[in-house]
């Protein structure tokens, strides 16, 4: 008899260990979302890798689209341009920038932005842009390839019509080129156009329609900017430049009469009695 019957010990009968399986390692597959297949994980990942995070689309898939790739987040495949490069073997990331974008922004729960060409309510990341939105959703945007929105004209015209800006000029004017001018002087083209009495942009004095600039009344803002409020219309570049040189009307007439006095024009001395009986 051993020491442990000596002291009543029981002796604990040894657990039976499960009969070993007999056969083939089941490998485990994964459905490939590209194509539908069940497949092994080893045909899943790329030849060089071994560990790590399984892909959702296999590696044949992958090389029979070279061009594209699959976005795990919008369920289908992008032009491969369209997604970040990664230093793992495939080489991009498995969603692309759009998505990782709009992931950004739930995540900073910002209130959703109202499209001015749509009138879609959306949320922030269908705006291009960083701190300073684009006015128009990029569904909008990419419809007008060619054009862009005016907040003043409330219209699409073409890129041209715009200013660039931004580094490297990557962005276009929220405003159109004269839309932007008469910002910058705190009015807009229809009030320019109905304090100057046109229908369309132009002189003022010559009806010149080249080079325009909005000419302001300088005893009340002396800088080359205006309030908005003593705007008095369009003048083209040589007309509102003698304007700002001459000051006053009664240069204008002596420079008038002096000019006529040496004009070979039979209707210039006309021209000058007229200029003088209006402003006597």
């Amino acid at each position: 008899m051993n020491p442990a019957e000596e002291h009543g010990e029981s002796r604990m009968s040894a657990v039976p260990r499960p009969p070993k399986r007999r056969g083939k390692h089941i490998q485990p597959v994964k459905i490939c979302v590209w194509c539908g297949e069940k497949k092994a994980i080893e045909l899943m990942r790329h030849p060089a890798s071994s560990r790590g995070k399984t892909p959702s689309t296999c590696h044949q898939c992958r090389e029979a689209n070279p061009k594209l790739a699959w976005c795990d987040y919008h369920q289908t495949p992008h032009d491969r341009s369209r997604f970040s490069p990664n230093k793992r073997p495939i080489g991009i990331e498995s969603t692309c920038t759009l998505a990782e974008s709009e992931q950004a922004s739930l995540a900073r729960a910002l209130p959703p932005r109202v499209c001015v060409s749509c009138q879609q309510e959306l949320t922030t990341w269908n705006f291009r842009g960083g701190n300073q939105k684009s006015p128009t959703c990029r569904t909008c945007e990419d419809s007008h390839e060619e054009e862009r929105w005016c907040l003043d004209c409330c219209a699409w015209l073409p890129v041209e019509a715009f200013h660039r800006t931004g580094v490297d000029g990557k962005f276009w004017t929220v405003r159109c080129k004269p839309c932007k001018n008469a910002h910058a002087h705190g009015t807009t083209v229809a009030h320019l156009l109905e304090v100057q009495g046109s229908e369309i942009p132009e002189c003022a004095a010559c009806k010149s329609m080249g080079r325009l600039m909005i000419d302001h009344d300088h005893a009340c803002c002396p800088s080359i900017k205006s309030c908005g409020n003593c705007v008095r219309g369009y003048l083209c570049h040589p007309c509102n430049s003698a304007e700002g040189l001459l000051r006053t009307v009664d240069r204008v007439l002596a420079l008038a009469e002096y000019m006529t006095r040496f004009s070979r024009t039979a209707d210039a001395g006309q021209t000058a009695d007229i200029l003088s009986s209006q402003y006597q």
